[in-house]
């Protein structure tokens, strides 16, 4: 990873992606990274301390996130330890405590600033009705001196609205110069349009505060919001593990089609499961006979598919 932040441009080059596979490396690396930014043992290295002494936060809402990092000042987990997430009471009451407690604390009167962003944030969300009414609550009434009121707003919330509230809240609060910011899997638990927001949200909570991220994901629409120098796909062979810079595929990932982004990291892969597999099973006949069936139940993208398999197995035939 190639850090090298030019504030001037106008999409912003300080937040890379890692995408891949399962079992590529994308949380190992992340975990690596937090540990050789705080001067733990890593199987990362740097070239030059440019970053030494930095602030890692590290957002993770996985059951499966074993990494545990205690007493060290350089370092905050966002998201669930292991042991949360035995009990979903539990796990709940968790993060509306957490997300009280942020959302009291940016509304201090001292953080007039960090109120503000806050607001400007999520009113970026605001084409999903549920932050509409839940800005109006926090805003136009006096919640936030009540505890047991704000508690009743957060919990009326879904586990993934509770969640990017809690992150975004977090983020405003503790990102400054130089925090690293390591994102594990944003999309868990958010339908795609707010996955898209919550990352857009992110690159901008980072860039306003010049700090910088790095996010792992499986899902290309994440991508969408990403320079193209800053993507690399993670590769493992044979237990070695390796990078693949996307520049070098001919494409953009910001703005690039889900689809192309999704072929160009996973390649032939998509096309030997679901539909496509179904389709590719079926035989000459199988297809002739079965076809107007089939095309009344398929996409576009499958209709297609199913006229070159026709054309291709009558050819061999």
């Amino acid at each position: 990873l190639k850090i090298d932040v030019n504030p001037d441009v106008d999409i912003p080059e300080n937040t890379f992606g890692l995408i891949g596979k399962n079992g590529t490396g994308k949380t190992y690396i992340l975990n690596n990274l937090a540990k050789l930014f705080i001067g733990d043992d890593s199987s990362i290295y740097y070239w030059d301390n440019a970053l030494d002494s930095v602030k890692v936060l590290h957002i993770s809402y996985s059951p499966f996130d074993t990494l545990e990092i205690k007493n060290n000042d350089f370092y905050e987990k966002i998201g669930l330890n292991i042991k949360d997430t035995r009990d979903n009471n539990l796990l709940s009451e968790l993060l509306i405590k957490e997300l009280k407690m942020s959302v009291i604390e940016i509304f201090a009167p001292s953080n007039q600033i960090a109120k503000e962003f806050w607001i400007e944030i999520l009113k970026n969300f605001e084409y999903e009705d549920w932050i509409s009414v839940f800005l109006f609550k926090i805003i136009e009434a006096d919640f936030i001196a009540d505890s047991n009121q704000l508690e009743d707003i957060f919990r009326a919330l879904s586990s993934g609205q509770k969640i990017m509230l809690l992150t975004l809240s977090k983020l405003i609060s503790k990102v400054r110069e130089k925090t690293l910011v390591l994102v594990d899997e944003p999309e868990l638990f958010l339908h795609p349009s707010l996955a898209k927001s919550y990352i857009r949200a992110i690159i901008q909570i980072i860039t306003r505060m010049n700090g910088i991220g790095v996010i792992a994901t499986h899902n290309p629409l994440i991508l969408q919001e990403l320079q193209t120098e800053c993507v690399k796909i993670t590769i493992r062979k044979d237990n070695n593990f390796s990078f693949r810079e996307l520049k070098d595929l001919g494409i953009n990932s910001y703005g690039e089609n889900a689809n192309i982004l999704n072929n160009i990291v996973f390649g032939i892969d998509i096309q030997n499961t679901g539909y496509y597999q179904y389709l590719k099973s079926l035989n000459i006949n199988e297809l002739l006979s079965k076809s107007e069936e089939i095309r009344s139940k398929l996409g576009s993208e499958g209709r297609v598919l199913l006229n070159l398999l026709i054309e291709e197995k009558s050819e061999k035939d």
